[in-house]
């Protein structure tokens, strides 16, 4: 069964190297195996000459020598192998990872290939509408034209220049009547050309996009053939309306259409040459999207190679654990020598058909280079597209400066109306100062009356002091008495004093009764000022009510005002808001323009990478699926002229709504052309009306200040009463007290006439107390003159207050006046206001309705412009994982030349082993035969030294019976010391021998070891044990080696 495994595995292997990536190195490896074996059979022969010749004492000793170096090298080599298992399992465990990250990255890129496919049907979505915008625009600037031009032509000369038109638009209808039949003849013969070449495909594509670039100009031309005759139609009706026009403003008339008919042309041949040109991207797009999934078969053979490599690495487990059952068989060598130059004639057999594959792959590349030039080309031909493309925005932007020019016009219109409304409100504002004036004039006054107030309440407070002094009086008055009550000396004094205090009392008294007539009067004042101060406040309040009512509904006019003047705002939006959706149409075709070079990039980055992944492929794989892969791409390119019908319909659709988003368009314009007469009509009437309001409001403001002074006038008078009303009753209470004291004082006296007697004694008091009475006659005499001072001024501000009521009623004559005429004012105001609201609601209607479709418009605009930026984040992410896909493939490359160089190595080592194991075995086995004789007679000898051996190291028995040794068990000096040992303990018949045995042992090992650069890291360990080196010194020896 071995015998018969052998072959299989043998051939297996030999298809293996055939069928790698690196062929050419596994058979310079094979050649280098046969080599070592032929060398290594020479060294066994000499060895057997040398055997004898040679005594066998030495002969033994040296055949020993080389079967310890032997043994050496074969552990070392399992140590080695070993350790290239555990590195070959590692490997593939990171090339499992590598394989499951390329799958996923495989994954991502048929997404990325998918979005790209998304990203160029809306990028010409994007295109057709932004062409489709440009029209819209151009037709409502030439219909603008059109508006201004039909007002401004009045002359009959236009007759025989529309007649002139018509004829040379008749002319062009028949020669693109002519060019329509030719064009279908040279469609009928296309599609004869086509039925002929159905079997060669790439004609037929080519015949196939010429007939649909030929259809799309006949749809082109039958469209304008369509529009002139609606234009012929609508001139011939123009031409009885527009008999009395100006003949000075035909030529320009006449200019203006003439570039309007050139740049439409223009804009349609470089339409119709974009279309084409974009065709012809679509098929080369098309072929590259053919070329990536090629690709990604090849990535497929490469996982299904990867697969063959784990399954090699399992055979050679396989191998390895078989070379410990060939160890047994010599005989077996000779066998595997004859199948391995089987298997050479296999490996040239294999060569030949390597080369030819090789002139495939040439064959491949030659024609991949030919649509590299064709992509160059079309890129050369898309760039000329671009700049025809600038061409016409830049055209367009001339356009929209004419556009600009004419809103110009209406706005300085707007402006002189502005001005209109500025020098009424600077009106305004010069009443509103003259009122103001008045009203610094009012409050002037107040100040004064103010100040006067303060006069009053001053004098106010002297009554009070008066008072004060008067209570001192009485204190005085009561100390008197009691001086009276001791004197009696003083009685005459005193009655002389009293006939003096009556007459004061009497003069008081007349005060006093001019007085209270005094305050009867100003009461009597007062009240009337009350009662036409109570029919003031009714007519106040009634007025107040007037102009509440009249405030509402000049506030309800306001609005209205402020609700047309919306409407002016928003039409300005509106304005702003086209100028926006130019601005983001020249930005998205910007967009466009850098969604297309990202494209270009891509497509590049495509074809580096497609170079490199065909080169890391087999050529006979591709050379299968590369036929697969073109009848894929037929079907494909079926599908792709399917769906190339289906966007030609969508197309259609769009046009058609084109036509009604036109139409739709004139009837706003329309709208709002007759929105701005009549605001502009509500802007003039809003400015009477302002000029009114601004009138009333001053007047309502200076009646409102007059009423309120008033107010306040009449509020300080009536404090100003009850404070003098106070005074008197205070004033009154004072008098009354006084005449309660005189009468005590006639009965004090009465008592003083009775104590007469008494009061003789007290002669000498009295006549200080007489000092004490003269005092207070001084004092009060001071007191009269006060009084009389304060009535007179009194008196005096009673005749100013009255003055003051008489101008306030005066006032509030003129304002009853003025209200009426204000009720009138405001009656005929409301009437117009309610008529501005008609209107204004008639006008916010249609204003609503040009808001909805503006928005509609601009909800289709954000829609377009967020696609646009998905496409721009989403081929940013593109890039990223392109470059991330990169790197691993470099990093795989890496790999796979590190692993063949590893493998390489390996394969070296396994051939170089493989044959010193069957050179040890046939030696053992020689040497074994010859050896039995000579260690029983020697174990005899030298048992002590056998024992002590022994005790030392273990059994030289077990060394060679442990091919399963880990690595990591042992280390390697531990086991060159053991090896010494055993040598040492059976072959060694005397010290001196012993010694002289090591040193040749040494030599020979050392400059075998010397001899080859990969075995001289291996000394090291060996020597650092023997010589005890240190770690220093083993450095050395490291950067030696």
């Amino acid at each position: 069964m071995a015998k018969e495994k052998e072959p299989d595995t043998l051939k297996r292997e030999v298809n293996e190297a055939v069928n790698g990536k690196e062929s050419e190195k596994d058979r310079n490896v094979i050649r280098g195996l046969l080599k070592k074996i032929k060398t290594m059979e020479k060294e066994r022969d000499g060895l057997l000459k040398q055997l004898q010749d040679v005594k066998p004492d030495k002969a033994t000793a040296t055949l020993k020598n080389q079967v310890e170096e032997l043994l050496l090298e074969k552990e070392e080599s399992k140590k080695s192998l070993l350790h290239f298992m555990n590195s070959a399992d590692e490997a593939q465990q990171n090339l499992k990872k590598q394989l499951e990250e390329s799958a996923k990255q495989k994954a991502e890129n048929e997404d990325v290939v998918k979005l790209k496919q998304d990203l160029q049907q809306q990028l010409d979505q994007a295109i057709s509408e932004n062409t489709n915008l440009q029209q819209k625009s151009k037709q409502l600037e030439t219909q603008y034209e059109n508006s201004l031009q039909e007002l401004k032509q009045e002359n009959e000369s236009i007759k025989s220049n529309l007649e002139a038109q018509v004829s040379t638009l008749q002319e062009q209808l028949k020669a693109e009547e002519t060019e329509k039949v030719t064009l279908q003849d040279k469609i009928s013969e296309l599609s004869i050309a086509l039925e002929s070449k159905q079997e060669e495909s790439s004609g037929v594509i080519e015949l196939q996009k010429e007939k649909e670039i030929l259809e799309e100009k006949l749809n082109l031309e039958l469209t304008a053939k369509d529009q002139l005759e609606q234009l012929v139609k609508e001139k011939d009706n123009r031409l009885a309306d527009l008999n009395k026009k100006h003949d000075a403003k035909i030529t320009e008339i006449n200019t203006k259409l003439k570039e309007s008919n050139r740049k439409l042309d223009e804009l349609t041949k470089q339409k119709s040459s974009n279309k084409v040109n974009n065709k012809a991207k679509n098929d080369l797009e098309n072929k590259l999207k053919a070329q990536v999934k090629e690709n990604t078969s090849l990535k497929e053979l490469s996982t299904l190679n990867e697969t063959k490599l784990k399954d090699l690495t399992d055979e050679k487990l396989q191998l390895e654990s078989k070379l410990n059952d060939l160890a047994n068989n010599d005989d077996k060598v000779k066998e595997l020598e004859e199948k391995i130059l089987k298997a050479e004639n296999d490996l040239k057999l294999a060569l030949d058909n390597e080369q030819k594959s090789l002139e495939k792959l040439n064959q491949l590349e030659a024609k991949l280079e030919n649509d590299e030039e064709r992509l160059s080309k079309l890129n050369a031909e898309k760039e000329k597209l671009l700049e025809t493309q600038s061409n016409l925005v830049a055209e367009k932007e001339q356009l929209e400066k004419e556009k600009k020019e004419v809103l110009k016009q209406l706005e300085t219109s707007k402006e002189s109306v502005d001005n209109e409304k500025y020098q009424e409100i600077t009106k305004l504002k010069e009443l509103t100062t003259e009122l103001e004036n008045e009203r610094d004039t009012l409050q002037s006054n107040l100040t004064e009356a103010e100040e006067n107030l303060k006069s009053a309440s001053e004098k106010s407070e002297e009554l009070t002091r008066v008072s004060q002094d008067l209570s001192q009086a009485k204190s005085d008055l009561e100390t008197a008495t009691k001086a009276l009550k001791e004197s009696e000396s003083l009685l005459e004094h005193s009655m002389e004093e009293q006939e003096k205090l009556k007459t004061e009392k009497e003069q008081v008294a007349t005060q006093l009764t001019t007085l209270e007539s005094n305050l009867k009067t100003s009461n009597e004042a007062l009240e009337a000022a009350t009662k036409a101060q109570k029919s003031l406040e009714n007519e106040k309040n009634q007025l107040t009510k007037q102009l509440s009512e009249a405030e509402a509904n000049l506030e309800d006019a306001f609005e209205k005002l402020k609700d047309s003047e919306q409407v002016n705002k928003k039409l300005s939006e509106a304005e702003t808001k086209l100028k926006t959706l130019t601005n983001k149409l020249r930005d998205t075709d910007e967009s466009l323009k850098v969604a297309k070079e990202m494209l270009n990039e891509r497509d590049m980055e495509l074809a580096t990478a497609r170079t490199s992944i065909e080169s890391m492929q087999d050529v006979e794989e591709k050379s299968k699926k590369y036929v697969t892969m073109l009848t894929k791409t037929k079907k494909q390119i079926l599908r792709l002229e399917k769906e190339k019908t289906d966007a030609t319909n969508q197309a259609d659709s769009f046009k058609k709504q084109v036509t009604t988003i036109e139409s739709e368009l004139e009837s706003v314009k329309k709208q709002l052309e007759k929105s701005i007469q009549e605001s502009e009509q509500a802007s003039k009437s809003e400015s009477n009306l302002k000029t009114e309001l601004s009138r009333l409001n001053a007047k309502l403001q200076s009646t409102e200040a007059d009423i309120n002074i008033l107010q306040k006038e009449r509020k300080e008078a009536v404090d100003e009463k009850n404070r003098m009303f106070d005074e008197l009753q205070i004033k009154q209470a004072e008098f009354e007290s006084s005449q309660s004291m005189a009468e005590n004082l006639q009965h004090r006296l009465n008592e003083t006439e009775r104590l007469v007697e008494e009061a003789n004694e007290k002669a000498s008091a009295l006549e200080e107390s007489q000092m004490m009475v003269e005092e207070a006659k001084r004092d009060a005499a001071d007191r009269q003159k006060q009084w009389n001072e304060q009535k007179e001024r009194l008196q005096e501000d009673l005749n100013q207050r009255d003055q003051l009521v008489k101008k306030l009623e005066a006032q509030v004559v003129t304002l009853t006046q003025s209200s009426t005429d204000l009720t009138v004012q405001l009656k005929s105001l409301q009437e117009k206001l309610e008529e501005l609201e008609s209107e204004n609601n008639t006008k916010s209607k249609d204003v609503e309705l040009l808001k909805s479709d503006k928005q509609g418009l601009l909800q289709r605009i954000n829609e377009t412009e967020k696609q646009v930026s998905k496409m721009i984040e989403e081929l940013k992410e593109k890039k990223e994982l392109e470059d991330q896909l990169e790197s691993s493939v470099q990093t795989i490359k890496s790999l796979q030349e590190g692993q063949s160089k590893e493998l390489e190595d390996l394969r070296a080592k396994e051939g170089y082993l493989k044959t010193l194991n069957r050179t040890l075995k046939e030696e053992v086995r020689k040497l074994s035969r010859v050896q039995q004789q000579q260690q029983q007679q020697q174990q005899q000898q030298q048992q002590p030294t056998i024992a002590e051996t022994r005790a030392k190291s273990p059994s030289p028995s077990d060394y060679p019976n442990s091919p399963k040794v880990h690595p990591h068990a042992h280390s390697f000096g531990a086991q060159s010391e053991l090896i010494r040992s055993e040598s040492v303990s059976s072959f060694s018949n005397s010290v001196k021998e012993e010694e002289e045995i090591n040193l040749e042992y040494l030599r020979n090992v050392i400059i075998k070891f010397l001899e080859s650069k990969s075995t001289r890291a291996q000394l090291i360990p060996v020597l650092t044990m023997m010589l005890k080196f240190t770690p220093d010194e083993v450095k050395r020896l490291n950067h030696a080696a």
